[in-house]
């Protein structure tokens, strides 16, 4: 049986992804505006990164159970070489001061999380279908 933890995630992704989109488009608004958008380009690369490790982790989720495959394409090496460059480039001017939207989890702690949070879910949908 397909899990329902992982089901409503997948099923909520098109959710994030327009709720990115908006976000992204009040800065080609509002932003550093014409002519280059910096800001935007940026945000949009920043964002779909982290978007794009997260179907990552759902590619990885189905492949154990089963055997989803991205064959030899690495969009995940890619994803996080991105996030590595926009990090260098947001580094705090002043040494030691840590910007609060730079997330600091390595990609397997966020795996062990997840496995966690989807053995609480499954156990408080056991519960519910119970009470």
């Amino acid at each position: 049986m397909f899990p329902k933890a992982l089901q409503y995630k997948i099923r909520s992704f098109p959710n994030k992804i327009d709720v990115t989109d908006r976000d992204i488009g009040s800065l080609w608004d509002y932003g550093d505006g014409p002519s280059d958008h910096g800001d935007a380009f940026e945000e949009r690369r920043w964002r779909y990164s982290w978007i794009g490790l997260e179907a990552c982790l759902f590619n990885d989720m189905l492949a154990q159970k089963w055997g989803a495959d991205t064959g030899e394409w690495d969009p995940e090496g890619r994803f996080k070489r991105e996030i590595s460059t926009l990090v260098e480039r947001m580094k705090p001017p002043i040494r030691g001061q840590r910007q609060w939207f730079v997330p600091d989890v390595p990609m397997e702690e966020l795996r062990e999380r997840h496995k966690k949070l989807e053995v609480h879910v499954e156990a408080a949908l056991k519960n519910r279908r119970q009470a």
